[in-house]
C-alpha cells in the first residue's frame, strides 16, 4: 500500500494524525490551565496542612498552651501560628500605616504564599516580606526597587488583652530589610519575624494557626480531634479536589469535541479500507487459489490498518504540540503586547500521551477489521472473475 498506493494512504494517516492532534492540542489545553492555576497554589506543605481558628473566641482561644496540647495530637508535624497588630512603618522620610503579620519561617510554605519579587524572610534575621500594595503606599516604581530597603517599625493600638493594660506603642529598635514582595495589592501588610515579636509583646492569642500533619492519611483524624476541642478546621486539599473535579470536566467537553474529529478520521479510513478491498479483489482471489486462508486475508488488511493508526498517532502527537507551542506563541506575544508575563497554556500527561497513541492504534485495528472481514468472506472464483 504504501508503494502502490502512497498518495491516499498518507492522506489518510494524515487524517487520522489531524483527529488525533486535536485530542492531544484541546486536552492538553485542559491539563494546562489546571497545572497552571493549581500549581501556584498549591504544594505538598499547603496540601498537607490545616487553617484551625477559634469558632467561639471569648471561650476557646488558640494561644501557647492550646498550641502545645496541639503539637501532642497523633499526626500532627507542625503548627505555624499567625498573629496580627495595627502597626506604621518608616522608610525615608516616609511613614505609613500597615498591618503587621507575625509568623514564624514555616507560615508561607503552609499557606501556599508565592513571593512575586525576592525571596522569604531568614530564621533569626531582620527580614521581612510585604505586600505589593506597600510598595504602592510608598510610591516606588517596581517591586524589585524596593527589596533591600531597611525599614523602621513601630506597633500601635491596644496589644494583648484589654484588661492587662498593655503598652500602646511597641518600637523595633532595629532596622529590617525588605526581602520580598507578594501579590496583593489590595492590603496593606507586612510579615514580621514571630520571634522578635514575641521578645517585645506578651502575645495572649493568635489569629489562626496553620497545623501540618505528617501524611495525607492523618488529615481526617487530626482535623475530627481539633473539631471536637472546638475549633473551626479548613483544608486545602478539599478546595483542590473541587477544583480537580471541575477542571475533569471542562477536561472530558474538551476530549469530546477531539474524538468527534478522530472519530471522523476512523470513518476515513474504514472508507480507505474499503476502496482497497475493491481495488484489490483479484489479488484476493490469487491469494486464496494459491492457499490464503480467510484468517490470513483478514490479519492482512487488519495490520494495514494497525500500522496507519499507529502512523496516525505519532503525527497526530507531533501536529499537536506543534499546534500547541505555536498557539502558546501567539498568546504569549499578545500578552507581552499588554504587559503580561509569558506562561505555558499546555500540560502533556505522559500517561496521556501514550494512551492516545494506543487508542489511535486500536482505531486502525478496528476500521480495518470490517473491510478485512468482508474480503476473508469473498469466494475465491467470484473474486478471480472480479473487474
Amino acid at each position: 500500500m504504501f508503494r502502490t498506493r502512497p498518495t491516499r494512504t498518507w492522506l489518510t494517516i494524515l487524517g487520522m494524525g489531524v483527529g488525533t492532534g486535536a485530542v492531544l492540542f484541546l486536552i492538553g489545553l485542559g491539563y494546562g490551565f489546571q497545572h497552571l492555576i493549581l500549581s501556584n497554589i498549591v504544594s505538598s506543605d499547603t496540601l498537607l496542612s490545616l487553617t484551625i481558628s477559634s469558632t467561639q473566641p471569648d471561650v476557646i482561644v488558640i494561644n501557647d498552651n492550646a498550641l502545645t496540647e496541639m503539637k501532642e495530637i497523633d499526626g500532627v508535624k507542625d503548627i505555624s501560628p499567625i498573629v496580627s497588630y495595627p502597626a506604621q512603618i518608616a522608610m525615608g522620610d516616609l511613614i505609613g500605616n500597615i498591618i503587621l503579620k507575625g509568623i514564624d519561617e514555616n507560615y508561607l510554605k503552609y499557606e501556599g504564599v508565592n513571593i512575586k519579587n525576592g525571596r522569604a524572610a531568614e530564621k533569626g534575621k531582620k527580614e521581612i516580606v510585604v505586600s505589593e500594595a506597600v510598595v504602592m503606599l510608598f510610591g516606588v516604581e517596581s517591586n524589585n526597587q524596593i527589596i533591600g530597603e531597611r525599614t523602621g517599625i513601630q506597633i500601635s493600638g491596644t496589644i494583648g488583652e484589654a484588661s492587662a493594660g498593655s503598652e500602646e506603642f511597641v518600637q523595633f529598635d532595629d532596622k529590617y530589610e525588605i526581602v520580598g514582595v507578594v501579590g496583593d495589592v489590595e492590603s496593606v501588610f507586612i510579615y514580621f519575624p514571630l520571634a522578635d515579636l514575641q521578645k517585645k509583646v506578651n502575645i495572649f492569642e493568635y489569629e489562626s494557626a496553620k497545623v501540618r500533619v505528617n501524611k495525607e492519611s492523618s488529615i481526617i483524624s487530626v482535623s475530627g480531634v481539633l473539631i471536637d476541642k472546638g475549633f473551626q478546621v479548613t483544608s486545602l486539599s478539599e478546595t483542590v479536589s473541587q477544583a480537580n473535579q471541575i477542571f475533569r470536566g471542562i477536561q472530558f467537553a474538551l476530549g469530546f469535541f477531539g474524538a468527534i474529529a478522530l472519530f471522523v478520521a476512523a470513518i476515513g479510513m474504514v472508507n480507505t479500507m474499503t476502496v482497497t478491498l475493491l481495488e484489490r479483489t483479484n489479488e484476493i482471489g490469487i491469494m486464496r487459489a494459491t492457499g490464503a486462508s480467510k484468517k490470513d486475508i483478514l490479519i492482512i488488511f487488519m495490520s494495514e490498518a494497525t500500522v496507519m493508526g499507529f502512523l496516525g498517532g505519532i503525527s497526530g502527537l507531533v501536529m499537536g504540540v506543534l499546534g500547541g507551542l505555536l498557539f502558546n506563541l501567539v498568546i504569549n506575544v499578545i500578552a507581552g503586547a499588554f504587559g503580561g508575563k509569558a506562561i505555558s497554556l499546555f500540560f502533556y500527561p505522559a500517561w496521556f500521551i501514550i494512551t492516545l497513541i494506543v487508542v489511535s492504534t486500536f482505531v486502525g485495528l478496528a476500521a480495518g477489521f470490517f473491510p478485512g472481514r468482508k474480503a476473508a468472506k469473498l469466494d475465491p472464483l467470484d473474486a478471480l472473475r472480479y473487474k
